[in-house]
Order: structure tokens, then sequence, then C-alpha cells
């Protein structure tokens, strides 16, 4: 229905324009738009558009509106510059006018409600914010708002009551050019009402809520305090305590304060009143995060105190009593027969079940007191929680003023398994040695076991004691390691080692022809030269690894110089028999002796306990 509406409405405007603004000579007038739709705050460019007519010098187009019909009574629509931009302002219709020359053209404006700014777009820095009742100067919070948002729509402040805060946006009249979100300070005016007041923050119907608590209230008890359920808590307002003479104790009050931000717990204070023999004093009151700490101390008398603590209007009344422990008497100390000797293999035992105290009331005052005969086994903390280290036998006794009894713990070794440790070599040229590790997994600490170590075939390779490993020849051989421990169990790892032939041998380049080429290398950290020396028919091929023994040394194979393995040739440079796929390790005093790019070898290789020499001279590859 709306667009037949339209349509209709369109015709009309077009059928005025040109029936009305036609002359004999055929001119027409018309808009760059015939209807639009906006919203408020909106703007819109109209422009007149001629055809067969040219406007004079002086003449000028007058915009105007007309028949404007808001859908507020009293309300303006829309408002229209002398240069055609409109801007909208509330909702309703009104028609746009050009004149010029005593023609006209016309033009069709709704003007609508606008979508909602989107979830998200503007935002308080919190969600609650606390206040005491007194107080002159009003707090301010942060409201972020998208700055399209505020292009776009009225930023409206509420508050739901303002008996107890008045909210107010406060101007800002900052350049925020270029930002894509701004904060926007809310100042909130005291109504000298306590309670919660929620501010509101509305942008075209999108909506975001503060809770502004206003006021303290407080509880206080001996116990902890819970108010999750709403409502006044529980609250324990009285309670006995028992002192001895000569002692330093605390008496733990909890408190919860609504709301409870910095400021306002500082205007809590505790008060302290006694009433009695003056047994007890105060000495120090302590606020700690949801409770206080009230140090007392006794002298040497005995008798009653009532300590009264006064928050707010809450009230706690400590009925206090200083006794001398001394007068206490403990019959007896007894291990129950169930607990007096224990064979374990977990690394910890509970023992509080396994004493009993004559008479129990005793313990009140001479609480059981643990030790250990063997820390280094075993240790127990003041609840009879032992925790064990090491297997072992310890005594555990437990003592109540003058009367103890004893439990022997056995503490054995349990080994669950043994692996092999990662990084192993496992692969050896013969006569080389490796040595391979392994882990055990245990209850405790493993302390003392002894590794069983072999090799399935000796002929291939050798294990001693410490898992050292020496390659004896070509093969394959399974190498093991056993564990036994107290509860009778045993744990083997195995892997296989591979043993290969050292197929390296003696080099003589002078019994015939030898050639060579260079070229850079690198290992790691390691850079140097690689020389390549092959006969012509290339059915010989040799590499040489020379690397620096530091960064001052130069190879140059064009002139005539001396290098020396272990002086400027690192110890790490190998010899590679390319056709073999083997390779050596070049010992400290080789020598490549360079004489005008002529090469001459005295070098010596070693591949386990195989060692061989390189002698003879190469020339440059042509």
């Amino acid at each position: 229905m709306k667009n037949i509406k339209y349509i209709i409405i369109a015709l009309i405007t077009l059928s005025i324009v040109f029936s009305g603004c036609k002359d004999e000579e055929g001119v027409y007038l018309t808009m760059n738009v015939l209807e639009i739709t906006l919203s408020p705050k909106d703007t819109f460019q109209f422009e007149l558009k001629t055809q067969g007519m040219n406007v004079g010098e002086g003449e000028k187009v007058v915009w105007t509106l007309q028949d404007a019909d808001p859908k507020v009574a009293g309300t303006e629509v829309a408002q229209i510059s002398s240069d055609g931009v409109l801007k909208a302002i509330g909702l309703g219709t009104a028609t746009v006018r050009a004149t010029v020359g005593g023609r006209y053209a016309l033009a069709h404006v709704d003007v609508v409600e606008r979508i909602p700014a989107p979830t998200g777009d503007l935002s308080f820095e919190k969600e609650n914010h606390y206040m005491g009742i007194v107080g002159l100067i009003p707090d301010t919070v942060i409201l972020t708002v998208k700055a399209t948002v505020l292009d776009l729509y009225d930023l409206k402040i509420k508050s739901d009551n303002e008996k107890i805060i008045r909210a107010e946006l406060i101007p800002d009249t900052a350049d925020h050019t270029g930002e894509i979100y701004i904060d926007c300070k809310v100042a909130l005016h005291r109504g000298g009402t306590e309670g919660i007041a929620v501010v509101t923050a509305d942008a075209g119907g999108t909506t975001v809520d503060l809770n502004v608590h206003v006021g303290v209230k407080t509880y206080l008890s001996f116990d902890r305090i819970s108010t999750a359920l709403g409502g006044d808590p529980s609250l324990v307002v009285t309670n006995p305590y028992t002192f001895y003479v000569n002692s330093r104790d605390t008496i733990t009050l909890y408190y919860v304060a609504e709301p409870d931000d910095p400021a306002h717990l500082e205007l809590l204070k505790l008060n302290v009143t006694s009433e009695g023999d003056g047994v007890l004093s105060v000495k120090e009151i302590k606020r700690n995060a949801g409770y206080y700490s009230i140090i007392v101390e006794s002298g040497q008398l005995k008798g009653s105190q009532k300590l009264t603590f006064t928050l707010d209007n809450n009230v706690l009344t400590a009925d206090c009593s200083v006794m001398d422990k001394n007068d206490v008497v403990v019959n007896s100390v007894t291990v129950i027969p169930s607990f007096k000797n224990i064979t374990t293999t977990s690394r910890g035992v509970a023992l509080a079940e396994g004493v009993k105290v004559a008479p129990l009331a005793a313990l009140v005052h001479w609480p059981i007191v643990w030790t250990s005969s063997d820390k280094s086994i075993a240790t127990v903390n003041s609840l009879g929680d032992v925790t064990i280290h090491k297997a072992g036998v310890v005594k555990i006794t437990a003592t109540s003023k003058d009367k103890s009894d004893f439990i022997t713990i056995t503490s054995k070794l349990e080994i669950e398994g043994i692996a092999f440790n990662t990084g192993l070599v496992t692969t050896l040229a013969e006569s080389e040695t490796t040595t391979w590790t392994a882990t055990i997994t245990s209850n405790y600490e493993p302390i003392g076991v002894v590794k069983t170590w072999k090799s399935s075939k000796e002929n291939v390779a050798t294990v001693d004691a410490n898992g050292k490993i020496t390659a004896v020849g070509k093969g394959t051989t399974e190498i093991s390691v056993s564990v036994f421990d107290e509860m009778g169990n045993t744990r083997v790892a195995k892997q296989n080692l591979t043993v290969t032939a050292v197929n390296i041998f003696p080099l003589d380049f002078n019994s015939k022809q030898y050639q060579y080429v260079s070229d850079i290398a690198s290992s790691g950290s390691l850079s140097g030269i690689s020389i390549d020396v092959f006969t012509p028919d290339f059915k010989e091929n040799y590499q040489f690894k020379l690397y620096k023994a530091n960064p001052g040394v130069n190879f140059n194979l064009s002139g005539t110089a001396t290098y020396t393995v272990g002086v400027e040739i690192h110890t790490a440079s190998t010899l590679n028999y390319l056709d073999v796929n083997e390779s050596a390790t070049l010992l400290p005093g080789s020598k490549l002796i360079v004489t005008n790019g002529v090469l001459t070898f005295d070098m010596t290789a070693q591949r386990g306990t195989k060692q061989v020499t390189i002698k003879g001279k190469a020339t440059e590859f042509q």
C-alpha cells in the first residue's frame, strides 16, 4: 500500500511539474529526486534540473517547504536552506518546492523513525557504581559511544529514581574528528536518599544501564557471611573463647559492606569495649579483605572478660575466659592396633584417626604434637598427615602434654617402569662408543636402585654397568636395562643398536692424477671451504670439509700457505669418502699445503679407533 501511495504522489507531482512548467518553447523543470525517505538528523541536497531553459544571471532558485504534516502535533518535520539542503527534524511528511523564473518543481519527503543503534555501540565503563549518600560534588562515569551514533541519534540519559540519583550528560566541546569511539562523561547527582537507581543511556531505542548504589549497609558476624540468597543473612553475634595465660591470640570478625569500594570501607570504624576481670588486653585491630583480626594478649592471671565489638549498628559479644592449661591432666595417648604397624607403598598416610587421647576434652588444651624419627624418610604435619619421601622404616610419635605413643611405618619402594631417555644414539661404527641412560618411574625417589645392563650379542657391542656401549663388530644387538624393587617387581626396557663396519682407507694422491674444485662450506655456526678431489674419470671422489678455527682465518687456494688442523682449521673438519658413503674426522696436526693453486695433503683421519693417512697432490680442475 505504501508503494502505491508513493507511485500516485509521484505521478501527481510529475503531472504538476510537466503541465504547470511547460511553455510554448518546451521548457521543463524537475528535481534530482521526486520522493525521498529520511530519518531525524539526516540531511539531503536537493538540486533543480532544467530542460530547454537557461537560468539567467540574477535569477535565483527559491527553496521552500509546503504541506508539512507532522505525526506529532506541534513538531517541525524538516527545514530547508536557501541552497536546497534539507535537514530532517521530526516524524511526518512534507513537500519541497523549487521555484525559478515563475516556474517550479516539487518533491515528496517522508521522515520516519530510524532503526535503533546496534547493540554494543554504546556501553558504560562498568555495570555497578557505588556512592556515599553524603557529598556535594557529583560522581562521574564514562559512557563510551560510537561516533556515528552521535551523528545519527539523540543521546538521552535518565534515572529511574531521581530521589536517589539525577543523571546528566556533560557537554563535550572537544574535536573528535576521525575517532571511532567517543568517551562521554555522565554526572551522577545525589538526591539525598539511600538505595539503588538505574541510570539508562538511550540512542535511538538502544539502551544500556548502570546500577548506582547509594549508601552503605554493613553486616558483622563471628562466622562467615553470605548475602548470595538476598535479604539479611543469619549472623552469629555471641561466641565463647578460651585463652591461656601468657598467650597471644586472635579473634576473627567477618564483615560485609554494601557498597564495598575502598572509599566507603575507610569510613567504617570498629570500636571495642571491655567488661570483667581485665585478664585480656587488645593489642591491635587489623582490617583485612572481608574480616577483622583482633590481636589479644593475656597475662599471668586466670579469669573471665567480655569484649563487645561495634561496627555501625552491628554489635558482637565475645565471652572470653583465660585459664592455665597446665591444670589440665592428660591420662593417656594410645595408638589403636590397626595403626601400630603400617606397611605401605603410598606417598601419604593419614594418622589422626589412629590415635586416642583420654580424656578427649584435653585435646582442646593439649592438641597432639606429631614428630618423625627420620625426616629424610617421612615428615608429618600438625594434623597427623605423613608425607613419605623414600623407602625405609620410620617412627611417627603422637604427644599430648606429657603422654605419647608411636606408629611404625615401613615404606617400600615400588617401581612402576623403566624407559630409555630420548636422544639415544642407536647406530655406531665399529669401535665407537656411546652412553645410554634410562629413567625409573616409582612411588618414591629410587635411591640406591641398581640398573642391570645387558647386550644380547657381545660380538656386536658390549655395555658396562653405567650404560656405556662399545661397538665391536658389524650387526645388530638388543641392549636391555632392568631394575628390581622391594615388592618383587622386575621392570625391563629394551632397544636395538646397529653397528656398521668402518670403511675408510688411506689415500695416496701421488698414485695417479687427481684434480679438485672448491666451494663454500658451513655447518651450524662453522664456516669454511669444501674441497672435492677426484680422478679425471670420476671413478674416485673424496670431499674435505675444512672449517675455520676462528673468524680471522681466510682460506686462499691460489696463493702459497699452510693450514693446520687445530690451528687454522677447526677440529670438527672431516674427510668424506663419497663413493662408499663414509666419513672420518681429521686429526690435529694434519696439514693442507697450498702452492700457487696446487694442494699438497699431509693428513691423518680417524673413525672410531681406525686411523688412515692422506698424502699427495691435487691440481685445480680447469
